[in-house]
């Protein structure tokens, strides 16, 4: 009947949709394409039912659609399953929303007399430019007149058949771990690889689902098929939505990219990492200068903190190159009130983020958001916004912790009027004090420190559906409260757009947790803490960035509690260069450090804020086939090179290692480009070198000291 061909910008982008009638021979079918040069998806409207009936690689020509029932989404209405058969097709049509983005918009409508009748289903599909990847979301709407609920969601849910069952391998936790058929994936699996180890191609199955809401199945029902989607009602957190009549939910996407490479490694270092970087709308990548050295307060002071000591410290980095100080928790009165505490601070923080500003630094502030105490204000008038236990009382759900008050605190409800209220305290201090970041944290929903499930969670009864809160049952808490806290950055954003916003792994629900469901909403994860002195603290440091750094954007993650200004270069060398991959910050009692030590750490600061207006080397990570995980008897390193303009830091970590020198292949550079390599502070000149030499034999590296850590910047010879 006719084809439509889109041309998109300058790398032409092409989406046609061929109409073809009576290619069954059984009954006649509409065949839909949605492809560009790397990857294509077909679909097909057989019998009124839309489903993809195939999915492949167009650079190797690859299929990894498995035969099997028609299917492409899957949820429960009302506890009863719904997916393709339940939907008739209603529509198709292709738009570009933006340069280089194509998409393919399907409308479905649920059937008369099935369990999905007055349900209507949008699928949204995705192309980006020449990349190999399909992105796609579900949008349900309840055109019913009484309130529906929706639980088990698969955003995709399809036949997918990358190898053999048996010899199909799956990467998996943060793509740092081997695991086979069948498999499960968990708030650990933003990003999964399943991968043909024969053939050295696969798929990355990708879930932007935020924390313990998110769910990732492959071959869990004994034939090849995928699932990506959200909790199932059976599991410890479930995912459920209460839809009003009317009303539209909106799913978090999931992706495929199809990817290769010489091994599994260089699989998730290629198009993924393009896909994230341009497209994944990762919050940190708008900065084009972020912080690159921060210091906060919590160690060794911990909560004990007041305005002489803060003025003596800002004071005592002047001339350092810190670029934000952050005040941690101690500042206020009491949680819920979010006053300033007089008795520490009788002038307020105004003066004390003054103070900060004029020795050369922004301001950073720490709230434990959804945290109340039993004796503020908003606890004794609103016991209702709290999240309350499974006998009706207000709880806190964060956990034993010596810092929070125990049992004297209430966990708030983000899903309740207390948004607006917490909304309206952190806006006010970020415009009084002129802040550049605010931290974010303890516990919202769930506790990464409480063992017991069932203390956590809202367990709000049906009768007290009046009281404010967005939620009818505790199933339904879960996704409400942490899709709130969400909100809260994009609310945060829209007026103060320049701010940063770090939600810490407690803010998440599980320790050292990160993904995509975060990073969209908030610049900065404070994944986890280590407090051993070198070179315990730097080499933990290293292997959590090691395991993220796979699937995460590592300049997203910050990593306490390192302390600032080891007498010994070497050690200070060693803690320093093991936190910048990441983004650095420091804590400490710096009153300490002399002007040497403070020269020290500005010279190198300001090398890093040049390296990052020259070349963004933030948004860049390699490490790959080329370096090791950190050990204690190995070395270990990693590649911030941009490879659009060619230049960047190259990282290398000497262990307990007997070898006084190794060689590094570098990748990522032109082969055909010259390269210099050169010692930072000095800029002397360590090597000459061309990209083939680089790829094929690498640079030597010497460290005489075990360990010790080098850092080295490369760039093209113009």
């Amino acid at each position: 009947m006719g084809a439509t061909l889109t041309a998109m910008s300058k790398n032409v982008l092409f989406l046609l949709l061929a109409v073809m009638l009576g290619s069954d021979p059984l009954t006649a079918q509409d065949t839909i394409r949605f492809f560009n040069r790397t990857v294509e998806r077909d679909f097909i409207v057989k019998d009124g039912h839309f489903s993809t009936v195939n999915q492949q690689s167009r650079r190797t020509g690859t299929r990894f659609h498995a035969k099997g029932s028609f299917s492409e989404f899957a949820f429960r209405v009302d506890g009863v399953p719904v997916g393709t058969e339940s939907f008739q097709y209603q529509s198709s049509a292709e738009s570009q929303p933006a340069a280089q983005v194509q998409l393919l918009t399907v409308k479905l409508v649920g059937e008369s007399g099935s369990p999905a009748a007055g349900l209507s289903t949008e699928l949204r599909y995705y192309l980006y430019d020449t990349l190999p990847v399909i992105r796609k979301q579900v949008l349900i709407t309840n055109n019913r007149s009484t309130v529906t609920a929706v639980t088990d969601l698969d955003i995709e849910n399809i036949p997918m058949n990358v190898s053999w069952v048996s010899a199909s391998e799956i990467y998996s936790n943060f793509g740092t771990t081997l695991s086979r058929m069948p498999f499960r994936g968990d708030y650990n699996d933003a990003a999964l690889l399943i991968w043909n180890a024969d053939k050295k191609e696969g798929v990355i199955a990708g879930n932007e689902a935020i924390s313990v809401m998110k769910r990732t199945e492959v071959y869990t029902h004994g034939f090849p098929r995928l699932q990506i989607g959200l909790a199932a009602s059976t599991d410890t957190y479930p995912f459920k939505k209460w839809l009003d009549p009317g009303t539209t939910f909106k799913s978090p996407c999931s992706f495929l990219c199809f990817t290769g490479g010489p091994s599994w490694r260089d699989a998730f270092e290629g198009d993924l990492q393009v896909f994230t970087r341009r497209w994944m709308d990762i919050q940190f990548f708008r900065h084009k200068d972020p912080p690159l050295l921060m210091y906060n307060t919590w160690r060794p002071f911990r909560n004990r903190i007041n305005d002489s000591l803060i003025v003596s410290l800002a004071d005592a980095l002047k001339g350092s190159g810190t670029d934000l100080f952050i005040i941690d928790d101690g500042w206020f009165d009491k949680t819920g009130n979010w006053g300033v505490d007089s008795s520490r601070f009788p002038h307020g923080l105004e003066p004390v983020f003054r103070r900060i500003r004029e020795a050369g630094m922004k301001g950073g502030l720490w709230f434990s958001f959804a945290t109340v105490s039993e004796q503020s204000d908003m606890a004794r008038q609103h016991p209702e916004w709290m999240l309350q236990d499974s006998t009706g009382k207000p709880t806190q759900v964060h956990g034993l912790d010596p810092f929070l008050a125990g049992s004297n605190a209430y966990t708030a409800s983000m899903a309740s009027p207390w948004y607006d209220i917490i909304k309206e305290k952190i806006s006010y201090y970020v415009r009084t004090c002129k802040l550049a970041y605010v931290k974010l944290d303890l516990a919202v929903v769930i506790g990464s420190y409480q063992p017991n499930p069932l203390l956590s969670g809202d367990y709000i009864t049906p009768a007290q559906t009046g009281t404010g809160k967005t939620y009818r049952d505790r199933a339904s808490s879960y996704w409400a409260i942490f899709e709130r806290t969400q909100q809260l950055c994009d609310d945060l954003h829209a007026v103060f757009p320049d701010l940063l916003i770090d939600y810490t792994y407690e803010t998440h629900g599980r320790q050292n947790s990160v993904d995509y469901g975060l990073l969209q909403h908030a610049e900065y994860d404070w994944i986890t803490n280590y407090e051993l002195p070198a070179p315990e603290g730097p080499l933990s440091i290293r292997q959590m960035s090691y395991q993220r750094a796979h699937t995460m954007p590592i300049s997203s993650l910050l990593i306490g509690n390192q302390l600032m200004g080891d007498s010994l270069l070497r050690q200070r060398e060693l803690t320093y260069f093991s936190l910048a991959p990441s983004s650095a910050i420091l804590v400490g009692d710096v009153r300490r450090i002399n002007a040497a030590t403070k020269d020290w750490y500005k010279q190198w600061n300001d090398w890093f804020h040049q390296m990052q207006q020259e070349y963004q080397f933030t948004r860049w990570y390699r490490s790959g086939e080329i370096f090791d995980a950190p050990t204690t008897q190995n070395w270990d390193g990693c590649i911030r090179f941009n490879e659009e303009k060619e230049g960047g830091i190259l990282f290398f970590y000497r262990n307990n290692s007997s070898d006084v020198m190794r060689t590094f292949r570098i990748t990522g550079v032109n082969p055909s480009s010259r390269y210099r390599i050169y010692e930072p502070l000095t800029k002397k000149a360590g090597l000459t070198i061309t990209g083939k030499e680089l790829l094929e034999k690498g640079i030597p590296v010497t460290l005489p000291e075990k360990w010790s850590a080098k850092c080295l910047g490369i760039e093209k010879v113009r």
